[in-house]
């Protein structure tokens, strides 16, 4: 969208209609998703951590991320998912590891 424009009401209508169908949103770094919603999709912090990384290395492979991008994304992802109540969320979060996209050879 553009600046300014407000986005919240399209975001929780198109929202609903995703819930209804398994759907996943994307709205770049938004969310909105409660706990109790985030559940079912990460039902521990190990299994939202191997979808996270799973996910950055599937945009490493496709040249949507560098390498050298990806540990501060992957940080930020599991501070995302600790703060939004992915359950288990261990106290330090793990440090990011080179994901298998970045490994050399």
């Amino acid at each position: 969208g553009y600046v300014g424009t407000p986005h919240a009401q399209g975001f929780a209508r198109v929202g609903v209609l995703m819930a209804g169908a398994d759907g996943r949103r994307h709205w770049g770094k938004e969310e909105d998703l409660t706990a109790a919603q985030l559940r079912p999709r990460y039902p521990s912090f190990a299994v939202y951590h191997g979808k996270v990384r799973e996910a950055l290395n599937d945009l490493v492979k496709e040249r949507f991320l560098l390498c050298e991008d990806a540990a501060s994304e992957e940080t930020r992802m599991l501070r995302v998912g600790a703060t939004r109540g992915v359950p288990g969320a261990p106290s330090p979060l793990p440090a990011p590891a080179i994901l298998p996209a970045c490994q050399p050879g």
